[in-house]
């Protein structure tokens, strides 16, 4: 049976736990952990530091339970499952823990720009009929380049044609319309370094990130930008969950 962990907030209040937690984690692409030392992540083998320095943001090893929290933090496309232990420390969209162990790790780069395009096609309706057309061609468009079917060329023109269509739209649509625009235009701005596959990935990245933020902000209340919020993470932990080949609790 797994050892007792201590949860704690970053006020420093504890509860005991009796088993591991699982959570999300994204690593640099070379697989190598990110902050000195860098050490090579290997699936299965506990990593581990002294609990007694732990601190959020500043030591210890990190993950999200939510992926869409895992993704703000993501320094590049390489998606991992992982389980935590010992002493962990909870903060509002992160967990530092004293070990953490990969359960599943693949490359999420295909992933992420298809979840930026599903992101930006969740608003579609939002954006005015006289420019949804111009959203969608930058969704097609990057499909296409992902496929490897459309050029840098092609990405970078239906990029800076949907950032114009998003300047001419109104309040809560223009949010819509920067949802197609991420999907685009985080891909191009790294496309004159597409053959290096760091730059490729943290454009997945953020892709990613910045369109399912615009989707989720679309929404006309608080309430109803923290349920598309919701659903952005939950269909990206659907589309995690089936590139690893695993179940999540």
């Amino acid at each position: 049976a797994a050892r007792p962990i201590q949860l704690c907030d970053c006020r420093g209040s504890a509860v005991m736990a009796t088993q591991t937690v699982q959570a999300w984690h994204f690593l640099p692409n070379d697989g190598m952990t990110r902050y000195e030392p860098r050490t090579k992540v290997v699936v299965g083998e506990w990593l581990s530091v002294d609990p007694a320095r732990m601190e959020l943001c500043a030591y210890g090893l990190h993950a999200s339970e939510r992926i869409l929290d895992a993704l703000e933090y993501a320094p590049g496309a390489l998606l991992c499952r992982v389980e935590l232990g010992g002493t962990i420390l909870r903060g509002s969209d992160k967990l530092c823990a004293e070990r953490r162990r990969v359960i599943a790790m693949a490359d999420a780069t295909h992933l992420l720009h298809e979840m930026a395009c599903r992101s930006a096609e969740s608003v579609l309706h939002l954006i005015p009929e006289s420019e949804r057309a111009v959203a969608r061609e930058a969704i097609d468009v990057k499909r296409r380049w992902l496929a490897g079917q459309a050029s840098d060329s092609e990405l970078a023109a239906a990029s800076a044609a949907s950032a114009a269509s998003a300047a001419r739209a109104a309040a809560s649509a223009a949010s819509a319309a920067r949802a197609a625009w991420a999907v685009a235009s985080a891909a191009s701005a790294a496309s004159a370094a597409r053959a290096a596959a760091w730059a490729a990935s943290a454009a997945a990245s953020a892709a990613a990130r910045d369109a399912a933020w615009a989707a989720a902000r679309a929404a006309r209340s608080a309430a109803a930008r923290a349920a598309a919020w919701d659903a952005q993470n939950n269909t990206l932990t659907k589309m995690a969950s089936e590139l690893l080949g695993i179940g999540v609790r």
